[in-house]
């Protein structure tokens, strides 16, 4: 079976009657552009609007080998550990012969792509519920623009070979308000990657721990711990930088080890690094439910300005 594309429809439509629930189609595969050898990876449509809690979605999975994988905006082409398909074969390019299903389960925006090697990199990705068009376009632009560039690898000598990192992790925001790192959690981070924390006011830790104790540093060999050498009271450029070199896809868990003024990570100032969503919730959970002293002060070291690396 052929099918060919003449133009990317971007919005589905639907017979449904109002408030009963509405079912959206979407073809999942590869397309031969009319009049053209060119071969495109996508959702047809790639995105659908006016979703709401209850409707349906089924994307029927045509060849020869693609997934609807569930991501976040800032990550297109990263599981974040939500709906997955996995691979669905259809090596005919039979229609309706593989249909996957997807509930709607909220009115905000969903973002999706297919984790076959190298389609989400093409803009293989679908939305449902963007803001609007040009939401939809930043997301298959960041997913063009992340997906397969950022690879690196960690030399043994503690300096890093990459030429970006996979994601950049924001250590306190809001100019010391914020006692979060942003975002607080990466779900997958695939193998031989860099993960760069980049820290803002006022003086905050990278301190590795565990899901069974939260806010206390891990004693395990090569456990990763900034200390506090990150002090930057006015919130100024140039921001110290750490870099991890992410070797394996176990999970690992953080937080801030501040404690003047309130625990940092008593208030929720943990981070997740290949950590499901939900596991996330209950790492956090019970960071704020640990029992940690208040300090009245801590000692302020010199400013290191140039980035570290800890390799693990």
């Amino acid at each position: 079976m052929t099918l060919s594309v003449t133009d990317i429809t971007t919005t589905s439509t639907t017979s449904s009657a109002p408030g009963s629930q509405q079912t959206f189609n979407v073809d999942v595969g590869a397309f031969t552009v009319d009049g053209t050898n060119q071969t495109v990876f996508e959702f047809r449509p790639n995105n659908i609007t006016n979703a709401h809690v209850g409707d349906l979605v089924l994307f029927n999975m045509l060849g020869a080998n693609h997934s609807v994988t569930q991501s976040q905006f800032a990550f297109p082409c990263i599981k974040n550990g939500s709906f997955d398909t996995g691979f669905v074969a259809n090596p005919q390019n039979t229609s309706d012969a593989f249909v996957q299903s997807f509930t709607v389960n909220v009115t905000t925006p969903l973002w999706f792509y297919c984790r076959q090697t190298g389609h989400c990199g093409k803009g293989m990705v679908f939305g449902i519920n963007p803001k609007n068009q040009t939401q939809m376009q930043q997301f298959i632009d960041m997913a063009k623009a992340q997906n397969g560039t950022n690879s690196t690898t960690g030399s043994g000598n503690g300096t890093s070979t990459t030429t970006a990192p996979f994601a950049t992790i924001t250590v306190g925001t809001n100019n010391g308000t914020g006692l979060v790192f942003d975002p607080p959690v990466l779900p997958y981070v695939p193998p031989n990657n860099t993960i760069r924390f980049e820290f803002h006011a006022k003086n905050h830790t990278l301190t590795e721990s565990s899901f069974a104790s939260p806010c206390t540093k891990s004693d395990k060999p090569n456990a990763i711990d900034t200390g506090f050498a990150n002090f930057n009271p006015l919130d100024m450029a140039p921001f110290s930088t750490f870099d991890v070199a992410v070797e394996d896809t176990t999970p690992r868990f953080f937080y801030c080890m501040q404690t003047v003024a309130k625990s940092h990570c008593n208030a929720g100032m943990v981070f997740g690094l290949n950590v499901g969503h939900d596991q996330f919730a209950q790492f956090q959970q019970a960071a704020k439910a640990v029992a940690t002293p208040v300090a009245s002060a801590t000692p302020v070291p010199a400013r290191k300005r140039s980035p570290l690396f800890k390799k693990w």
